[in-house]
């Protein structure tokens, strides 16, 4: 892979130096990746500045973009009221089995779901999902006195414009669209608001007194208390309308047939992995995830290879080939 004289260090870059992606096996062998430059871009832009050494310059790399994930994974958690403790974590894409088991030590987060082909999962998705329009518009109103008849009103111009959509890209289709609409409630000086759903696509009078009621208990829900006192404002009105497509044939695959219990792997390679700052680099081996069965069980430390994607397996963490391919990883705890 040739790199720009002048380019910046990337997150890939950090992952290369510190062992975690292998230069040779980058998309299946198919890129090459260039270790020496990438040590030459974090000692310049990074290293040297900071007065770092190359090492310490890619852990710091690292540790800044687990920051900026945990956060993200945080903001659909913790602050919707959700504990990460109760879920699994599902790592897919390019890199995100790359980071998958930190940020689910990090989270607390016991189990780490990789799914087959992670690196294609998202372009999959898209081709699988259905269709949905989302819409939207501002209406600050008091809620208390708004008029049912001006809500009713913007609903159906929304919805007649999502059905419109709809009904053109997938004209005399079946099913027909699905409709929900919402209203973006807040208490009276807030600055945020809560996304409340409607029963049916439309409003009156009577479901004012309900639209509240839930307006509260998922305030409560989502930020640990609620004010059925205080006055309430409407600020939005929301309309998605989707419909269902007919799934081809997937590309993912089981293996019925191969399954077994407890197999053991051979690995292909052996390579100094830096595994975090309670562990270092550590001789890890290195798995070709084609040649993983079901049943396979490993512990790690280890890397899983892939054409599209890395996995990276921390000490202690144990990983299994299910019956359906994705590797399943129960994570190790560490005491704070």
């Amino acid at each position: 892979m040739v790199r720009a004289e002048r380019s910046k260090p990337t997150v890939t870059d950090a992952n290369l130096i510190l062992g975690r992606l292998g230069a040779e096996s980058f998309l299946g062998g198919e890129m090459v990746l260039n270790a020496e430059a990438a040590v030459a871009a974090v000692q310049k832009h990074i290293a040297e500045p900071l007065e770092l050494d190359v090492n310490q310059a890619a852990v710091a790399i690292i540790r800044i973009a687990n920051a900026h994930m945990a956060l993200a994974l945080r903001a659909v958690s913790v602050q919707r009221g959700r504990d990460p403790r109760d879920f699994a974590l599902v790592a897919f894409g390019g890199a995100g089995p790359l980071h998958g088991c930190t940020l689910a030590r990090e989270l607390k987060i016991p189990t780490v779901i990789i799914p087959q082909l992670p690196g294609q999962f998202s372009a999959w998705g898209m081709l699988t999902c259905d269709l949905r329009h989302d819409y939207v518009q501002t209406l600050l109103r008091d809620f208390a006195t708004v008029s049912p008849k001006e809500i009713r009103s913007v609903l159906a111009a929304l919805i007649n414009d999502g059905m419109t959509t709809v009904g053109g890209e997938h004209e005399n289709r079946s099913p027909a669209p699905e409709i929900e609409c919402r209203l973006d409630l807040r208490y009276r000086g807030q600055e945020y608001t809560v996304t409340v759903p409607l029963p049916k696509a439309s409003y009156s009078g009577d479901d004012r007194e309900t639209t509240a009621a839930r307006f509260h208990e998922l305030h409560r829900l989502l930020y640990g208390h609620s004010a059925p006192e205080e006055p309430l404002e409407l600020v939005a009105v929301r309309v998605t309308v989707h419909r269902a497509v007919e799934k081809g044939p997937s590309f993912l695959t089981t293996h019925a047939s191969t399954s077994g219990s407890g197999r053991s792997a051979s690995a292909h390679n052996e390579r100094r992995v830096y595994m975090g700052e309670r562990y270092g680099f550590i001789n890890t081996p290195v798995y070709s995830r084609e040649e993983l069965p079901p049943g396979t069980k490993l512990a790690g430390p280890a890397i899983i290879e892939e054409t599209a994607s890395t996995t990276v397996v921390l000490p202690q963490d144990k990983v299994e080939v299910v019956l359906t391919g994705e590797l399943v990883i129960q994570i190790t705890q560490e005491e704070d």
